[in-house]
């Protein structure tokens, strides 16, 4: 029972971790929503990166618990399901993938090659 409290202990962090990163999302709409207010251009382009490469990582620790699962399943009933999660599982990482390459693909989402990251200039140090 170690290792199923292991894997819901570290899906219970992964899924917080979407939770931030939706919260990220939620606070680049704001920005820019007020911004159009005030009829400003705003650029949340920061915000949206951080909240994708969140996304991104929890999304591939999911789809690394579903190969094991999957794994385990091997020559049990449960192993059609565990093929099936393993695909949804993959294909919901690469849209998120696909739209870490699309923020990517735009210069100004680019970092600079300062020795900074991302949440360094989130946090304007």
């Amino acid at each position: 029972m170690g290792k199923e409290l292991e894997q819901a202990n570290k899906s219970l962090f992964f899924l917080t971790v979407l939770l931030g990163s939706i919260l990220l999302s939620w606070q680049a709409l704001w920005i820019q929503r007020e911004g159009l207010c005030r009829g400003d251009a705003t650029d949340v382009s920061r915000l949206r990166l951080a909240a994708s490469v969140l996304v991104v990582l929890s999304l591939a620790v999911f789809f690394c618990l579903a190969l094991h699962s999957r794994r385990d399943a091997e020559g049990t009933a449960g192993e059609g399901s565990a093929d099936i999660n393993v695909l949804a599982s993959l294909l919901v990482l690469l849209a998120a993938l696909l739209r870490l390459a699309d923020l990517l693909r735009e210069p100004k989402n680019v970092p600079a090659d300062d020795g900074g990251d991302v949440f360094q200039s989130l946090l304007g140090s």
